[in-house]
């Protein structure tokens, strides 16, 4: 019972301090330029890994052994449009609305 009390007293004199650093150092206005940081760093990465999965080939050769008149085989299944990984374009429109409402908490 009392190592309770006492990691509840520690989480909330956490969050206090994280509160009240946030108000003093800077602000709202800080929060919310770290906030973009956050978001265009995130999006470059996507817009990279992108990038890098567009220079990938799609084909591969079999493995194990082949006379060489076998074409190449394609990687994985075409999925329907409904199933479609989300492209990075969607990705980053998840992570802004992400951050957008961590902005009104």
């Amino acid at each position: 019972m009392e190592v309770q009390k006492e990691a509840q007293r520690i989480m909330t004199l956490s969050v206090w301090k994280m509160y009240h650093s946030r108000m003093q150092r800077g602000g709202l206005r800080l929060h919310r330029s770290l906030q973009l940081s956050l978001v265009m760093r995130s999006a470059r990465e996507l817009y990279l890994s992108a990038k890098v999965e567009a220079h990938e080939p799609e084909f591969r050769p079999l493995r194990g052994i082949t006379d060489g008149s076998s074409a190449p085989n394609r990687i994985g299944k075409a999925t329907p449009p409904s199933e479609a990984p989300p492209t990075p374009l969607d990705q980053l429109n998840q992570l802004w609305r992400g951050s957008l409402s961590l902005r009104g908490s």
